[in-house]
């Protein structure tokens, strides 16, 4: 609570009566908070440090306007929800705390809403000259992915078509013109209920 009065320097007497009083609560910042896909499983979450902060609260729901759970409770500023479903979005909100005295907490407000779905990672791959007319194209195995989807283009800027979708980590590409280049790029998927949900574009090579 404070109220102000004025003071006459000069003559070192007050000038004045009090002001009416105003009262103020001090407040825990509210964080800024991030949300990127990890895994084909995981979604992590990222918030800036808040000054006198003592930890924070994580919330998630499967709607922007439904129920929200608090899933965790950390002092870290940074933290990896597992166990999520491939492709399915969820939403996030988090809160700063502090104690004040003896086990008495005090909040901050949410942040605003942020949301991702998790998706298979970009998978890694090779391609090499196999034959006069074909190329082997080898793929490093993607944690989480079911197949993976084969595009190749005629210029690296160029269209990509698709030329085949597979289970499988190696596939020969045949059928070429000797001494052209190809390039190509790979995109990992996961089949959840039936339903192929992609993840993010290999780099090309």
């Amino acid at each position: 609570y404070y109220k102000v009065r004025a003071i006459n320097d000069e003559f070192g007497y007050y000038s004045s009566g009090y002001s009416l009083v105003v009262s103020i609560t001090t407040k825990l910042d509210v964080p800024t908070l991030s949300v990127n896909s990890y895994s084909y499983n995981s979604i992590k979450i990222n918030y800036e440090e808040i000054v006198g902060a003592d930890g924070y609260m994580i919330y998630r729901a499967t709607s922007k306007n439904g129920k929200y759970s608090l899933i965790k409770t950390t002092t870290a500023l940074s933290y990896i929800d597992t166990k999520l479903t491939t492709g399915k979005t969820y939403y996030y909100k988090v809160r700063a705390y502090s104690y004040s005295g003896k086990n008495v907490k005090y909040y901050s407000g949410y942040s605003s809403i942020k949301n991702n779905s998790p998706k298979v990672v970009k998978p890694t791959f090779s391609v090499s000259s196999y034959d006069y007319n074909k190329n082997k194209i080898v793929i490093n195995k993607t944690s989480g992915a079911t197949g993976y989807a084969i595009y190749r283009s005629t210029s690296e800027n160029g269209k990509y078509s698709k030329i085949t979708t597979t289970t499988k980590t190696t596939y020969y590409d045949s059928n070429l013109t000797t001494g052209k280049t190809y390039y190509y790029k790979v995109v990992a998927y996961r089949t959840v209920y039936g339903s192929r949900k992609y993840g993010y574009y290999s780099n090309i090579i």
